[in-house]
């Protein structure tokens, strides 16, 4: 399930923050760290905890998270209308400044043709055109040989 952090569109499976046409792709770890960091919405989550969810209780330093959370801010930086998208608290961690709310991707409706609808009648007549040229060809084609 998408979501979306402040303007900015989360597209987890595919690896990806989105603003109007500008796309950011980020590594899936990174990606981990950013819905962790969402799924607090707003509240400070604590390196411990980052650590825990993303390493599963491995011994990891700082410094990777630190990393991490410096290639997210690089990718909510290379975005349009950034601002301090990932707060550092001081002695307790990080949080998002942003709101966070699940976001729906709106699905393509199916084009149904109704009998006597104007995109009917043209998709007819732009076939029967079509057909005719063909023909046309055809004969010319045929008359030359």
């Amino acid at each position: 399930m998408n979501i979306k952090i402040g303007k900015w569109l989360v597209e987890p499976e595919n690896h990806r923050i989105l603003f109007e046409t500008k796309v950011v792709s980020i590594k899936p770890q990174t990606m981990q760290l950013l819905l962790v960091l969402a799924e607090a919405n707003g509240a400070v989550v604590s390196k411990d905890d980052l650590k825990n969810k993303l390493w599963k209780g491995e011994s990891v330093a700082d410094e990777t998270l630190v990393q991490m959370i410096v290639q997210l801010r690089k990718a909510f930086d290379s975005l349009p209308g950034s601002s301090d998208t990932i707060e550092t608290v001081r002695g307790e961690g990080f949080r998002l400044t942003q709101a966070v709310e699940k976001y729906e991707a709106v699905k393509p409706q199916t084009l149904v043709l109704e009998k006597g609808s104007p995109f009917k009648t043209i998709m007819w007549l732009f076939a029967l055109t079509a057909l005719v040229a063909a023909i046309i060809f055809s004969l010319t084609i045929s008359i030359r040989t």
